[in-house]
């Protein structure tokens, strides 16, 4: 971390940032593209780890048949082809912010974002994102994380106000 010690730099730091606080539609975009990026890719990560549990939507088990040919296709893909809704990785990486991808295609291929109006919609350019969503969830999200998500904001929110 640098410490700035220069009088003229603090001054044009402090005014960016009171620049920033007056912009509410600002403060959230900037909240979201830092704060909000993480905590969704980790509940995300969390929940194909625990196959859909974490978020409480319990994924189905794969048919039999199924699971067999999948270890077989995919035994030198991302998980060997053993983990649940990850063969190619492509459905991981199209839901996961850049930075928290374990494996996949290059950053951004797949993955989608726009934060616009104090709103964050995020999508996926995977073909059979949704076919597989109506199965095995992984676009809702629990109470306790959308909590989560809030008390974030709430604080951040306070700390730019400086309220305790």
């Amino acid at each position: 971390m640098k410490i700035i010690s220069r009088p003229e730099e603090k001054i044009k730091i402090q005014k960016a940032f009171d620049k920033l606080l007056k912009d509410p539609k600002a403060i959230f975009a900037a909240w979201a593209n830092r704060q909000l990026m993480d905590l969704y890719g980790r509940a995300q990560l969390e929940r194909w780890q625990s196959k859909g549990v974490s978020e409480g939507h319990t994924w189905a088990p794969l048919n039999p048949g199924y699971a067999k040919w999948k270890r077989k296709r995919f035994v030198a893909s991302p998980g060997g082809g053993r983990k649940m809704l990850i063969a190619t990785g492509n459905l991981l990486a199209g839901v996961l912010p850049p930075n928290k991808r374990p494996f996949g295609p290059p950053a951004g291929e797949h993955f989608r974002k726009v934060i616009s109006n104090a709103t964050v919609k995020i999508s996926t350019t995977v073909e059979y994102a949704d076919d597989v969503d109506q199965d095995r969830v992984f676009t809702k999200f629990s109470s306790a994380t959308i909590k989560e998500w809030r008390d974030s904001w709430e604080t951040t929110l306070l700390k730019g106000m400086k309220i305790k």
